[in-house]
């Protein structure tokens, strides 16, 4: 598996993906527009010519937010979430983010237990965050004293 900076020749392929994670109707040019929005990290993990993951940051300053992390159905539960979010962190951290946010499912125990195992640790809780009701977890990492 090879992570790399995600380019504009992976757009159409990420789209795919997040359509199949998340729902939507994402198409390659909305992902070509994030990934050249100001201040934007973008990641992607590759299986030979398949994106398998992908991750969208952004830094602000010295903070940075995990705004999306999706990993293809069959390759969950096998690392490639945390090999994709590792590199990632590796990104906002030398482009000087000292802290890095994220939000995810209060429900999403998978997910939380992956943050907290990188320590992450719950911030605060957004009742009523997502469209069906659900509540969000806001979690935080400070990336000055986490291990690099």
């Amino acid at each position: 598996m090879d992570i790399e900076p995600l380019a504009e020749e992976h757009a159409e392929r990420v789209a795919l993906l997040k359509r199949a994670c998340f729902g939507g109707e994402p198409s390659g040019a909305d992902i070509e527009a994030e990934r050249r929005r100001r201040g934007t990290e973008a990641w992607v993990a590759r299986e030979g010519d398949r994106i398998v993951a992908f991750a969208f940051l952004e830094v602000v300053a010295d903070e940075a937010e995990l705004h999306t992390i999706g990993v293809e159905g069959t390759r969950r539960r096998t690392g490639v979430g945390r090999a994709l979010l590792e590199r990632a962190v590796e990104g906002v951290r030398a482009r000087g983010a000292a802290r890095l946010f994220l939000e995810v499912a209060r429900d999403n125990a998978a997910a939380i237990a992956l943050y907290e195992s990188m320590a992450f640790t719950v911030e605060r809780v957004r009742r009523r965050y997502y469209p069906d009701g659900a509540d969000a977890l806001v979690m935080a990492l400070d990336l000055a004293t986490s291990p690099p």
